[in-house]
């Protein structure tokens, strides 16, 4: 184990103090006092995803790996991200909200260094317009934005100590700042595998599973620390160093102890990078553990993780935390990941506050990105500071406030008293004074006086004054108060377009009519998915696509949720054989304000064909159906799938949605994970309600349905049960506890006869039934196989009764792959009339 800084021909590095924070982070975490109580406490900022970022249902799936899903609802979510001060800043054309954001965040941490702003440089971690924000800011120095990924704060540092250096700028501001307004990048995470399930960073630890997506802002500003001192400015902790670079984290680390002139044994902590992702951790693991025996941490463990912020996140936790002499707690963490080989390391994890050692005063920070490569900083506790003399005050003194609205004013006065009220009970009136008084004034300003902490409090509650001519206190020491609050007018992202429903397609306008109509191009090379349900060996819409289209129609049309629509009289006129292209064309037609006609039509070539008709109807009452009662042990539907393909209907891959037969007509059913994400705008998958219709029998096709009703969210389906009479069958799907989701009444089936197979395999015909069905009495009376059974026979001479007879019902079902209904003649007949009977009901040869 390497314990000492390697050689280096380069000069030490010039330290660099830090001056002022800004942050918004996940959890409150809004000011530097916010921030380190949740961090010394040890909070867990990540929340499911606010409901106004995006249908989180419509995108979550809890498999991993499901194309177009994210595996995870959880992440680190910001108060208002949409908020800006327009009346302090003015016009910002070309900001979008991250540079907004950024910029509030950037003058919170010049205020709380106690200077002025318009000799510093920006120096920016990820995508960014630095230019705007800069020239926003009104600063004077460089302004330079670098895209490092996970790592671009620490390296927007290092580029900024290089700058002071040079003398390049005076102080320095560096931040970083992202937010999470749309769901992309999180399915690109998921897709990747890389997000937690659980909806936890859990860094180093057994039971990791990858990270929580989180936004945030942090913003530190920099001096070279000879300056600092002689200007007397208060220091929060010094930078000794940085380093980056894209080889190894081990040879990055070296770089940065050598630039400090620093042993690794100098080292009391490290802010690891932390991710939670096991590939990650053991790379940074094996890298941390060759240098150094100290305390680890990972921030992600309480925000998650803020991507191009984390860095920013990891080093403000360590200014905060060498200022305090602690270390604090990481949340999550109980035991090592086995891989990790932590016992023969002596590193460890705090899951308390700990006291810092005195051995080892500084404290290390790391980021790791797969293309930005690594950086590591170095930081040590602030020099001692002997404080400015107290000057004698005045018998009141003039505390100076201001926001750039009245109602931003009475905010900051608020959040002051009570700041004086809980952690600020203990300050000097003075320095409270002499704080605000360092701040940028704003447009609305005010006064307060008070002789004391608590005269104070009591004038912030009545209301700030307007100012008069009393004289401001000029001379104190900078205090942690909390930050101006800002005016919060919302400007909210232009809207995203709206996804298309793939079967409906583009809106089209008719003219002079009051018909709606939408065109959509469904053949295999825009939906190739749909290819997978074939019959004889040709691709054809599937049937359940029709009941989608009039649902998604009717919805759309009437603005109302899905189950307030109810559908009858579904008729399937003609079966859409898919092409590399094909178009379909949905018409809806008002009959009044409640009800509609819809028409589906399909075009090969130049010639279009009424393909489906139903009726819809606005329908507000609602009445929950009972629920369904789950039972059943689930066994492999590969023989239903095997008759389907018999009868030339032929389920690829993508429409496999039966995963388990629980019973007569009871199956488990999941959409495919290839083709599970491939919409948000399903009212019913087509596979799901395909594999639903399927289960009324495997050689039969719908023709039509009476009525259609969705009771619940149908990506929450899980079952169908299906019920066939003599006449039509049923459909109900449910979720997983058995309430009703979706209910399809009086479905009228067609038979078909199965295709032929070859020689030696001819088609099904009705004495290959009765034939089969004398084979299963025989097994299911216990008859040995030479028992001549007569086709004559009456069934209750064989001592056929109601259960034996359901028995041979479900070995006749499974063999013919079809749902065979209830009937008189399983008990009260013979079996030439029952294989007449099923003969003739499912349109087999013979009958």
């Amino acid at each position: 184990m390497n314990h000492t800084a390697p050689h280096s021909d380069l000069p030490p590095a010039e330290p660099l103090a830090v001056l002022g924070i800004g942050c918004r982070l996940p959890g409150g975490a809004d000011s530097p006092s916010a921030y380190w109580r949740l961090l010394v406490e040890g909070h867990d900022a990540v929340t499911e995803i606010p409901a106004d970022r995006w249908d989180v249902d419509a995108l979550f799936d809890p498999e991993p790996l499901v194309p177009g899903r994210m595996s995870s609802s959880w992440g680190g979510f910001l108060r208002d991200p949409h908020a800006f001060d327009a009346a302090f800043f003015g016009a910002t054309p070309g900001f979008d909200q991250r540079d907004r954001l950024l910029a509030q965040v950037a003058v919170e941490a010049m205020e709380h260094a106690g200077l002025p702003t318009t000799d510093a440089g920006l120096f920016v971690g990820g995508p960014s317009g630095a230019g705007r924000i800069a020239d926003l800011l009104g600063l004077s120095g460089p302004s330079v934005a670098v895209d490092a990924g996970d790592s671009s704060a620490l390296a927007a540092l290092h580029l900024a100590a290089a700058g002071l250096r040079a003398r390049d700028c005076d102080v320095a501001l560096v931040g970083a700042a992202t937010l999470i307004l749309d769901p992309a990048e999180s399915i690109a995470l998921s897709n990747k595998g890389v997000l937690s399930g659980s909806g936890r960073c859990r860094a180093f630890e057994a039971r990791s599973d990858g990270f929580v997506r989180s936004e945030g802002c942090g913003v530190v500003v920099l001096k070279r620390l000879t300056d600092a001192l002689y200007d007397n400015d208060r220091v929060l902790a010094v930078i000794r160093s940085s380093a980056i670079g894209r080889s190894d984290l081990a040879t990055v680390i070296g770089h940065a102890l050598a630039a400090a002139e620093v042993r690794a044994e100098d080292v009391g902590f490290v802010e690891a990078h932390g991710s939670g992702v096991l590939a990650e951790d053991t790379a940074e693991f094996t890298a941390l553990s060759k240098v150094y025996r100290c305390a680890l941490g990972a921030v992600k463990s309480n925000l998650g993780h803020t991507g191009p912020v984390s860095g920013m996140a990891g080093l403000i936790k360590a200014v905060l935390a060498v200022r305090a002499g602690i270390i604090p707690p990481t949340p999550h963490f109980t035991t090592w990941h086995p891989s990790l080989s932590a016992e023969d390391t002596r590193l460890s994890v705090p899951t308390v506050p700990t006291d810092w050692p005195d051995s080892a005063r500084l404290a290390a920070v790391s980021t790791m990105d797969e293309h930005g490569g690594n950086a590591h900083v170095l930081l040590e506790p602030a020099p001692p500071r002997t404080p400015a003399p107290r000057k004698p005050l005045p018998s009141r003194v003039v505390v100076p406030l201001s926001a750039s609205t009245a109602l931003a004013l009475a905010e900051t006065a608020t959040r002051l008293a009570d700041w004086l009220e809980d952690d600020g009970a203990d300050s000097c009136l003075q320095d409270v004074a002499y704080t605000l008084a360092r701040r940028r004034p704003r447009a609305v300003q005010a006064v307060v006086t008070a002789s004391d902490i608590d005269q104070l409090v009591a004038a912030l509650r009545a209301g700030p004054k307007s100012p008069g001519v009393d004289t401001v206190i000029t001379h104190g020491e900078l205090l942690d108060l909390p930050p101006t609050a800002w005016d919060r007018t919302v400007f909210p992202p232009p809207p995203a377009p709206e996804e298309p429903h793939p079967l409906l397609g583009t809106r089209v306008e008719v003219p002079a009519t009051r018909r709606r109509v939408w065109q959509a191009e469904i053949g295999t090379a825009a939906l190739p998915w749909l290819a997978d349900h074939r019959i004889d060996d040709v691709p054809v819409l599937t049937s359940a696509a029709y009941f989608e289209m009039v649902l998604a129609s009717a919805s759309e049309h009437f603005a109302c949720p899905p189950h307030a629509v109810e559908v009858r009289g579904v008729e399937l006129h003609h079966r859409a054989e898919l092409a590399h292209r094909t178009t379909i064309s949905t018409q809806l037609t008002p009959v009044d304000e409640e009800r509609a006609k819809i028409e589906i039509f399909g075009r090969a070539g130049s010639e279009w064909t009424r393909l489906a008709t139903a009726a819809v109807r606005h329908h507000v009452e609602f009445r929950q159906e009972p629920p369904v009662e789950i039972d059943g042990v689930p066994i492999d539907p590969a023989e239903l799938y095997a008759t389907s393909r018999g009868h030339g209907i032929h389920h690829g891959p993508a429409f496999t949605a039966i995963v388990g037969l629980l019973g007569p007509g009871f199956a488990r059913v999941r959409v495919p994970r290839a083709v599970r994400g491939v919409s948000t705008r399903f009212v019913v998958h087509p596979v799901l309600l395909d594999a639903c219709l399927h289960m009324l029998g495997a050689g039969l096709l719908p023709v039509s349905a009476g009525l259609l009703r969705v009771h619940g969210d149908l990506r929450r389906a899980a079952y169908c049960r299906c019920e066939l009479t003599e006449l039509s069958g049923s459909v109900t799907v449910t979720d997983r506890e058995g309430t009703v989701l979706l209910v399809v009444k009086d479905v009228q089936l067609s038979g078909r006869q199965k295709s032929p197979r070859g020689v030696q395999h001819p088609p099904l015909t009705r004495a290959d039934v009765e034939r089969d069905l004398i084979r299963h009495l025989r097994v299911v009376l216990g008859l040995p196989e030479s028992t001549v059974i007569d086709s004559g026979t009456p069934l209750l001479e064989l001592g056929v009764d109601e259960a034996t007879a359901a028995q041979v019902r479900l070995r006749v079902e499974r063999g013919l792959g079809l749902l065979v209904p209830d009937h008189p003649l399983w008990t009260n007949g013979s079996p030439g009339a029952l294989s007449a009977y099923l003969a003739n009901r499912f349109g087999i040869a013979g009958a």
